[in-house]
This record gives C-alpha cells, structure tokens and sequence, in this order.
C-alpha cells in the first residue's frame, strides 16, 4: 500500500515539475499602452486606437469624408 502512494506521489510531483515544459503556449498579450492614441469616436465618445476604421463600440467610421464633417 505504502509503495503504491510513494509512486502516486512521484507521478504527482512529476506532473507538478514537468508541466510547464509541456503546456501550450500562449499568444503574448497586447499592451494596453502599445499603440499610439488616435483619439476618440465623434459618435459615442470612446478611445479609439491608431489604424482604427471603425469604431469597436458602436461600429461607427472613423475615416473622414465629406459627410461625416457635417
């Protein structure tokens, strides 16, 4: 009995060890502060990021045109 809890223990431990050896890995998270600041949405006001077209909240464009300056 007593060998058989010593091996569950070491395959335990081993599990423990060799884990992050053997996991997947992850994409690397963004940066909140990565990308330049491009301002804010003329419709809802929330801050929009460089490169944006539209806007992520309300789906607004953020590409200025002749009717959007009216």
């Amino acid at each position: 009995m007593t060998v058989l809890v010593s091996i569950l223990l070491a395959l335990v431990a081993f599990f423990f060890i060799a884990y992050p050896f053997f996991r997947k890995p992850q994409a690397p998270h963004r940066q909140k502060n990565s990308a330049k600041d491009a301002g804010f949405c003329p419709k809802c006001g929330v801050k929009r990021r460089e490169g944006d077209i539209f806007c992520p909240r309300c789906g607004a464009s953020l590409i200025k045109t002749a009717e959007n300056d009216e």
